[in-house]
């Protein structure tokens, strides 16, 4: 069985109609969904790297696996629970084929008020949830609500109970975390710099300089390492950053160049190819 509500994210006209006095009206524009699954038994094509403008949460509720992202790798216990920041790459590995029992959520900050939205981006990459009961049940009455509401009222559940997850994550975290993964410095130092600055034109030639190693050592790490190659994953960041600003309200001619991309058709035919859309298509939903 699968639950999911997706809401679309708000946009800049919505957000100037809405009626500051009421805190629950904006629930209705947003985006936040959750999913449940059991695959038994799994497989490995169904899981690749990705990345995405939203959050992203992951309990693990049973399986043999372990979770990459950004490169560093968290190998996987029951009842974890693991946390993915906008834009960040990051891929499940299977182990084995026992099992794989799950419940996804995407959103974004929106799902909380504002007072709350920039305590999620301290919240640790993996905690484990087996003795906090209150995280566990929110997630656990999920699969009755799809059999028990209506439509429209899962959704609005499905919203509270991730505002509740959240909530206690923000409050447990610091007993409950659990990083315990494997880091690899060059690999933190070439994530951090394109994070950092994302408009900036980087290469294997340019980080070479920047830290002082071959283009080869350079590609060969970050392949081994993020299972994603270097041009590809830089490409991703700049695009994601590209797809930010639009959603802010910035015309896809400043945020080409804002992007550093010489010429509109690459920037064009690259936001197509990893977005799936256009630019303009993006500033005409707004």
């Amino acid at each position: 069985m699968r639950i999911n509500a997706t809401i679309p994210v708000p946009s800049k006209s919505s957000a100037t109609k809405r009626n500051k006095n009421a805190p629950l009206a904006y629930l209705a524009d947003l985006h936040c969904d959750m999913g449940y699954a059991l695959d038994n038994p799994p497989q490995e094509k169904n899981f690749f790297h990705h990345s995405h403008l939203n959050y992203e949460m992951l309990y693990f509720v049973r399986g043999d696996a372990e979770y990459n992202i950004e490169g560093r790798i968290f190998p996987l216990k029951p009842h974890d629970l693991i946390f993915i920041q906008p834009k960040q790459f990051h891929c499940l590995h299977l182990l084995s084929l026992a099992p794989y029992e799950r419940y996804v959520s995407n959103f974004d900050a929106h799902v909380l008020p504002c007072e709350n939205r920039e305590r999620l981006d301290n919240l640790p990459s993996i905690v484990n949830i087996e003795e906090n009961i209150f995280i566990r049940t929110c997630f656990e009455k999920l699969r009755s609500y799809a059999n028990r509401f209506s439509e429209a009222d899962t959704r609005l559940m499905i919203r509270c109970a991730v505002r509740e997850i959240l909530l206690n994550l923000i409050y447990e975290a610091p007993t409950i975390r659990r990083d315990c993964a494997q880091r690899n410095h060059i690999i933190d130092r070439i994530i951090a710099l394109t994070n950092k600055y994302p408009e900036k034109d980087w290469n294997a030639e340019t980080l070479s300089r920047e830290l002082y190693l071959s283009k080869s050592y350079i590609q060969n790490v970050f392949s081994q390492h993020m299972e994603i190659g270097l041009k590809n994953y830089i490409n991703t960041k700049k695009i994601l950053y590209a797809q930010s600003l639009l959603l802010s309200g910035e015309s896809p001619a400043f945020v080409c160049e804002a992007c550093g991309f010489h010429d509109y058709s690459t920037f064009y035919r690259l936001f197509r190819k990893i977005t799936g859309t256009t630019p303009t298509a993006i500033t005409k939903g707004l």
